[in-house]
């Protein structure tokens, strides 16, 4: 899923929340004294909106990758890497997948010496130490592109607010801040995208172990197997007879 599908999806959920408490604070008001209401409201409001802006985007981007890594061991669990069919389900299950930059973008998947055809062969030793970063990676990169961290600064940028305005008045806030809950949906999101980055290492692990398991054989030691190959299957060339 794309960044901006995030985005969005998260956007208006949010700003359907937001729509719904208006509709719930301001519905027994009388017509002269909404307008007043509202900008007093204003402050929760938008504490409201981030809260579930953050939460619909981690939990969306996380989901996403959670799929990914269930979709790839799916395909090879179906396709195992040393039958006939491994090199097509291998290419199948990475392809436009976010965990495709656990393997090697040169992966050879070629048949060794006395296997099946569609042998997946690494041309370089696995580290599954450094996937694991890249899976790390992968997710704080996608939770920056859709603005987790964003919503979750502000948001505590809001509870600070909220403690400086219940000493001394802001004027330049139109209400007041709901400073404990805004404190507990801070704590919240941060819980949450913890149990996010487990669920991702929990999908991605079975793919890393998988891939760990593969024969690894160089580019140049590839070439050499297979022309020794072709030689050996060559017949054998007698001299003409004088």
């Amino acid at each position: 899923m794309r960044s901006w599908i995030i985005v969005l999806s998260s956007a208006v959920l949010a700003l359907a929340a937001t729509a719904a408490m208006i509709w719930l604070e301001l519905s027994a008001l009388p017509h002269a004294a909404m307008l007043p209401r509202l900008v007093s409201l204003s402050p929760t409001l938008a504490m409201l909106a981030l809260a579930v802006y953050a939460i619909c985007a981690i939990l969306l981007m996380s989901g996403d990758l959670v799929a990914d890594g269930l979709r790839v061991r799916y395909y090879l669990g179906r396709y195992p890497a040393d039958h006939g069919r491994g090199r097509a389900g291998w290419t199948a299950a990475f392809a436009g997948s976010g965990f495709r930059r656990l393997v090697p973008p040169a992966t050879a998947m070629q048949p060794s010496s006395g296997s099946v055809d569609g042998t997946v062969v690494l041309p370089g030793r696995f580290r599954p130490h450094e996937a694991r970063r890249e899976v790390a990676r992968l997710y704080y990169i996608g939770a920056a592109r859709v603005h987790f961290f964003s919503a979750l600064v502000i948001l505590a940028a809001g509870v600070v607010l909220g403690a400086v305005q219940a000493r001394s008045p802001l004027p330049f806030v139109p209400g007041p801040i709901p400073t404990v809950p805004a404190a507990l949906a801070v704590a919240a999101l941060i819980l949450l995208a913890v149990l996010a980055r487990i669920a991702v290492d929990v999908a991605a692990e079975p793919v890393i172990e998988t891939i760990s398991q593969q024969p690894v054989e160089s580019v140049e030691a590839g070439l050499l197997r297979r022309t020794s190959e072709l030689l050996a299957a060559a017949p054998t060339a007698y001299p003409l007879a004088a």
